[in-house]
């Protein structure tokens, strides 16, 4: 067969992954995605089961595709040992072809990996470091639940960059509790100092659920205000962009070349494939996720029964709006161009007129391009009001 021939059988869609490994030292007041403490005794059995369900239910994949992005997600993946993440990439290259240039993340937790431990990840082909660093203040982290504490930020990075790594993330969280503006000036004067490649910065969300949202309800703590919420944001980005970052979308910001390409892929509507209790994947008809406990993920698949909890079928309204959603949450927004090929149809006029009534009420919030129409960063302090409203117009029209 030769080179052109491969291409025509190669998937069209990259292939990505994402592996969600649930354990963590604490659990964090804020944080409402899927983990569990104190049962790394586990960690070795749920290797040998997250091996076991990508075997079982591997992306449908030819002799030619290659896996573009790996995730590993959780939880804190940074607990599993250098053999137990070299069990599991080489479990999935038998499967699937790694590109040259794949990109392999692994988030970690400041205080929480050595420079053995990096330096093994980086051995294994890991080449991208998410570190949730959140804050520099002791007394934040503290209040948020976090294990680790502000002397440990810098350290980690730097034990990063000896290990090889050249391509680093860190987290920072703002809108936190009590928090002023000249402590998260602080917090982002020493997240620049780090001169890492990308940073995802977010403004703290009260989730249902967690008990962070528990303890704002009965009132034992107090967030900041909305009006200093949106001041930080507008201040992050124009020092952002100061220091050399691109913002390609709401929550990142990236050097010239290292934009998050797993999670671009995500906003992009591209298809994933995820492994591990609470995961989800995405087909681009289909959506489905894993069961949200451990012990019932390790029992079905050690019984070779599927980890699947339930799945739905994207019906082309349902996603027309997720196009909405994701994109008007990069850059580069939405493409008329992009919309026709996906859904066969123009883009209606009702969304024109809707996007153009906005130009016109709130004049900076949205750009309208010849090939598209995307947010401003002032508009994306608004995305969620924005979409919602863009989301009934499609609807009624």
């Amino acid at each position: 067969m030769n080179n052109s021939e491969k291409e025509r059988t190669r998937n069209t869609e990259p292939v990505s992954l994402y592996f969600h490994i649930p354990f963590c030292k604490v659990k964090c007041i804020y944080c409402d995605f899927y983990s569990v403490v104190d049962r790394d005794e586990q960690i070795p059995m749920f290797t040998e089961a997250l091996i076991r369900e990508f075997q079982r239910n591997k992306p449908p994949v030819n002799d030619y595709d290659e896996v573009e992005t790996l995730y590993l997600g959780g939880g804190t993946p940074s607990m599993l040992s250098g053999s137990q993440l070299e069990q599991i990439l080489e479990a999935i290259s038998r499967e699937i072809h790694f590109a040259e240039d794949i990109e392999i993340t692994l988030e970690a937790n400041p205080g929480e990996v050595d420079y053995d431990r990096l330096a093994a990840y980086r051995s294994l082909g890991v080449n991208r470091v998410s570190f949730g660093i959140q804050s520099f203040d002791n007394a934040q982290l503290e209040r948020l639940g976090r294990w680790h504490r502000a002397h440990q930020n810098i350290p980690s990075v730097e034990m990063a960059r000896e290990a090889g790594f050249n391509n680093i993330n860190v987290d920072l969280i703002f809108h936190l509790p009590e928090q002023s503006l000249d402590n998260f000036l602080r917090d982002l004067r020493k997240m620049l100092e780090l001169e890492t490649e990308h940073i995802s910065i977010y403004s703290l969300t009260v989730e249902q659920g967690t008990p962070l949202f528990r303890y704002v309800e009965d009132g034992r703590i107090e967030m900041t205000s909305d009006q200093l919420d949106a001041e930080m944001y507008m201040i992050l980005c124009e020092k952002m962009h100061d220091a050399g970052f691109e913002h390609y979308e709401v929550s990142n910001f990236g050097k010239p070349g290292y934009h998050s390409r797993h999670n671009s892929n995500y906003w992009n509507g591209r298809h994933y494939y995820s492994y591990g209790p609470s995961a989800h994947s995405y087909n681009g008809e289909y959506r489905w996720w894993n069961v949200r406990d451990l012990s019932k993920y390790l029992t079905l698949v050690r019984n070779n029964g599927s980890p699947i909890e339930d799945r739905e079928y994207l019906d082309p309204e349902t996603r027309k709006n997720e196009y909405l959603l994701t994109r008007l949450r990069t850059n580069h927004g939405i493409r008329f161009a992009e919309w026709e090929s996906l859904f066969n149809e123009p883009f209606p006029e009702s969304l024109r007129s809707y996007f153009r009534g906005l130009i016109d009420q709130y004049p900076g919030w949205i750009d309208e391009h010849t090939d598209g129409i995307s947010l401003t960063e002032t508009g994306w302090l608004f995305t969620d009001s924005i979409v919602d409203g863009g989301i009934t117009h499609l609807e009624a029209a």
